[in-house]
């Protein structure tokens, strides 16, 4: 099995305890021989500018033994509704340019349905998966 977390918020250098809860789930899923990986779409605020030295973009890291990606950009349309769906074209990049859609396709199908961010529960991510896999199959007869 390999989850993917995609975390509303995360640990970055400014503040290591933003989104422990996440990280903690994640190590203690790996420790018990799941494949995880974290995709974190890290979002920076206008009154950062000038402030933070990182660089934009995609980045990828092994974090505390977890193989973490994040997008890296500042939030150019705050409190507009439209800054939703910059985040989910960041998640869809970040899942395009590090291959992980070849792993994680159910979430995708999440992210595309207005699911984001948030916790997904098993009962809900097998649902999904289920649903995904009636797709596939209905696909295939076709």
């Amino acid at each position: 099995m390999h989850i993917m977390f995609i975390p509303s918020w995360y640990s970055n250098v400014r503040n290591k305890v933003h989104g422990s809860f996440f990280k903690e789930q994640a190590s203690e899923l790996q420790k018990a021989g799941v494949k995880v990986t974290v995709a974190y779409n890290e979002v920076w605020p206008l009154t950062m500018i000038g402030k933070i030295h990182e660089e934009k973009g995609l980045n990828y890291n092994i974090e505390d033994g977890l193989k973490t990606y994040r997008y890296k950009n500042y939030n150019y349309i705050p409190k507009n509704a439209l800054m939703f769906k910059v985040f989910n074209k960041r998640m869809e990049k970040l899942y395009k340019d590090t291959s992980l859609e070849n792993f994680f396709g159910i979430n995708m199908i999440m992210l595309k349905e207005g699911r984001f961010p948030q916790v997904f529960g098993w009962r809900e991510a097998l649902l999904s998966h289920i649903n995904h896999a009636k797709d596939c199959h209905r696909k295939e007869i076709e």
